[in-house]
């Protein structure tokens, strides 16, 4: 279940795509891959590493995301065990444009060169987009496709024994029956399947986020959608992502009026967490002018600074200063000058220069504030 959310994360997207080519299933031997032409003039197949490795497979487009995913390609080999696995590319270009590009000629790993995307036909389902990683067992079979920074958690369960393939075609056939009921339009089938997953996965956020889209969006029932808030806090009670996630419908469903009680049932389940205070503090301050409330916002970050467990004085004085900066942007600036205060005296090294820096700013607002007319 750990990655089921490289699938429910794009499920949404399958809406308005179709696949002409049927890719390789999950847990079916990889097919060869189609084009014989590799950067180095050699022929490499998957299944010269049959009952040796693990074999990773790198799958790419010349695009935008290309120069991004080639360094974390080289980060995952780097990270990995080379007596246990093995690694190839595949390049969606011909081999005169791929010598061409040195971050790809760079890489410490066999490049083929794609250059009418067969192999991306192959190996990637509807919902799959390039880069992609393909990771296939000593056996020859297709275990997992998926982003390339999740290669290393994959490789590590996979060698450890961890793995569990039968999990992961129960999660794929999942993830097809849901892209295939919001494909047919058929939204409220998603729901309950997706419900059903739920139930035994409570603390998949994925999960709960795509029911309260389904549900605000394309079912038009908020109601509902808040009474699924109520019972992922009665799972889940010390789950911040589900005030994160409450808070969004809070906002697109008009329902400002709520945001004091919101306010106050955060408080009493993280108010000892000045990360959580002030990252719903800031959160409140995204909100539309005509509903931020700031004494909601000034509330939480009170509530941060003075009943907040920090881990040691840096923390304490670096919150001081954007409390400081909160105070100062509600015209506050006597409040502003005391925090820095407290942050000096807290912090070392430059960031006690940048906390003394602070005071300064503040007292001379406070001095000139009097002294300025139109």
């Amino acid at each position: 279940m750990k990655h089921l959310s490289i699938f429910i994360l794009s499920v949404f997207a399958v809406i308005t795509l179709s696949a002409a080519v049927q890719p390789v299933p999950t847990g079916t031997p990889a097919p060869v891959i189609p084009s014989p032409i590799w950067m180095d003039g050699k022929l490499h197949r998957i299944s010269d590493f049959k009952d040796k490795k693990v074999t990773v497979l790198f799958i790419w487009n010349l695009d935008q995301h290309m120069l991004p995913a080639l360094q974390q390609m080289s980060q995952v080999v780097a990270r990995s065990d080379k007596s246990k696995t093995a690694f190839l590319g595949v390049g969606g270009a011909n081999v005169e444009t791929l010598k061409k590009i040195p971050a790809i000629t760079k890489l410490p790993f066999p490049v083929c060169a794609d250059h009418n995307r067969a192999t991306v036909r192959l190996f990637c389902r509807s919902y799959d987009r390039p880069p992609l990683a393909v990771v296939i067992g000593k056996e020859g079979k297709v275990y997992w496709r998926g982003s390339i920074r999740q290669v290393p958690a994959v490789l590590e369960q996979i060698h450890s024994g961890k793995f569990d393939l039968k999990e992961r075609l129960r999660t794929e056939r999942f993830s097809d029956a849901v892209s295939n009921a919001i494909r047919a339009k058929k939204f409220d089938d998603a729901l309950k399947l997706i419900r059903a997953e739920w139930e035994r996965f409570p603390e998949n956020m994925e999960l709960l986020s795509m029911q309260l889209l389904l549900l605000e969006r394309h079912l038009k029932r908020p109601q509902d959608a808040f009474k699924l808030i109520a019972d992922a806090h009665k799972k889940q009670p010390k789950n911040p992502g589900i005030f994160e996630l409450e808070l969004q419908l809070l906002r697109n469903s008009g329902k400002v009026d709520q945001l004091e009680n919101f306010c106050k049932r955060l408080i009493a389940a993280h108010g000892s967490s000045p990360q959580l205070m002030i990252k719903f503090a800031e959160l409140l301050t995204r909100m539309p002018i005509k509903d931020m409330r700031m004494d909601h916002i000034y509330l939480l970050m009170h509530t941060g600074w003075t009943k907040g467990k920090f881990a040691n004085n840096k923390e304490k004085g670096r919150y001081a200063l954007d409390y400081a900066k909160v105070m100062h942007g509600f015209n506050r600036t006597d409040l502003a000058y005391k925090l820095a205060v407290q942050a000096e005296k807290l912090l070392t090294g430059k960031a006690k220069a940048g906390a003394a820096d602070a005071m300064t700013y503040y007292k001379k607002i406070l001095f000139y504030a009097t002294k300025f007319t139109l």
